[in-house]
């Protein structure tokens, strides 16, 4: 999609900094980069101390919340493993066009009818489908996916609630429409993926806020 140089980001979820740190190495003019797992969160402030970073700005808290307020917006946005950490995840796409003017680099996983099969730890995660109805009448699918215990051990790096909702595939690409994306590349699709079905695409508005 042309590059990030000179380009300012949204980066949600940032993990360890790593992305953060890939960015501005290829020219990001300024990296707001934002982690509501206070661990995580730490990891970004150590690797931002041992790399130096001087075009990346590190937050700690709630991303939804932030697209909710008023503020900046960006050229480009970076959304990698944090979607299926939501509940809700459909409302992420409207905010996000509300506040980026450009493309979405979204990688995320989503649930599949053979879940339980393909994945069996993972299906036992997995609860009932829940219906939601955006505003325009689309209708998606939900799955609850719960945490149980897993968000208490020292290697969780999801969530902070106790439960996300995972789209199937078919309403995860109709909820990118009905916020005014559309998919201009798919990287990958991995139904087998061995942490569960997962998909890395390039989200372009259609047309420029």
């Amino acid at each position: 999609m042309g590059g990030v140089a000179e380009q300012s980001l949204l980066e949600l979820g940032p993990l360890e900094g790593a992305h953060s740190w890939m960015l501005e190495r290829a020219g990001a003019a300024s990296v707001v980069a934002i982690e509501s797992n206070t661990q995580a969160y730490l990891k970004c402030l150590v690797t931002n101390a041992l790399l130096g970073m001087k075009r990346v700005q590190f937050l700690a808290g709630d991303f939804m919340s932030y697209l909710e307020q008023p503020g900046p917006c960006f050229d480009a946005a970076v959304a990698c493993g944090v979607l299926y950490h939501l509940r809700d995840p459909q409302r992420l796409f409207p905010l996000l066009a509300k506040r980026c003017r450009g493309p979405v680099l979204l990688w995320t996983q989503y649930w599949t009818e053979d879940i339980a099969v393909s994945h069996p730890r993972l299906g036992r995660l997995l609860g009932p489908e829940r219906v939601v109805v955006t505003e325009s009448g689309t209708k998606l699918r939900l799955h609850r996916h719960s945490y149980r215990t897993t968000r208490f051990g020292r290697s969780f790096w999801g969530g902070n609630a106790s439960y996300s909702e995972w789209l199937d595939r078919s309403s995860l690409e109709a909820a990118i429409r009905d916020a005014g994306y559309d998919i201009a590349a798919t990287a990958f699709d991995e139904p087998r993926h061995p942490n569960g079905p997962a998909v890395a695409m390039t989200l372009k508005p259609r047309m420029r806020r």
